[in-house]
């Protein structure tokens, strides 16, 4: 799925392609908000990417559950990652911030039975989920209640 170039959307709705069969998305620099479900369901989305400068801001509950993507870069304006965001992503390997995620909170069960799932900082520095739970209590704003529940193999 390709947007216009230039595109001035703002929003990616609730539900907005949920359960669709869409392959691959490219995400407009002017979306801010990545509504609850947008992609969830999507079994065939296994790409995701970000137009560089990308000031979105939130993902939403749910937003790629049960999809099929199999990494994700986290651009440097994202705030927050909603309840169960990338729960149920048994494909997804590695999970990567553009900035220390110290601003970032995320929410709870959002990477919850996605099993192989690394999360990777700016710094080059990674962690399975499983480790995670040792980092500093600053490495991320805040970390909602199983965010990484049966993660780890």
């Amino acid at each position: 799925m390709t947007f216009e170039q230039g595109s001035r959307q703002f929003l990616i709705g609730d539900n907005a392609f949920r359960s669709s069969s869409i392959q691959t998305i490219r995400i407009p620099a002017s979306v801010r908000i990545l509504g609850r479900k947008c992609f969830c369901l999507c079994t065939s989305l296994s790409r995701v990417s970000f137009e560089q400068d990308a000031r979105l801001s939130s993902i939403g509950d749910s937003a790629f559950s049960h999809s099929s993507i199999r990494t994700i870069c986290v651009p440097v304006s994202v705030e927050r990652l909603g309840k169960q965001c990338f729960s149920y992503c048994t494909l997804l390997t590695d999970v990567t911030f553009e900035r220390n995620p110290s601003c970032v909170s995320v929410g709870s069960k959002a990477f919850a039975e996605s099993p192989h799932v690394r999360i990777v900082f700016p710094s080059g520095e990674n962690f399975s989920a499983e480790q995670v739970w040792g980092l500093r209590v600053s490495t991320f704003s805040q970390i909602g209640q199983d965010s990484f529940v049966l993660s780890p193999p």
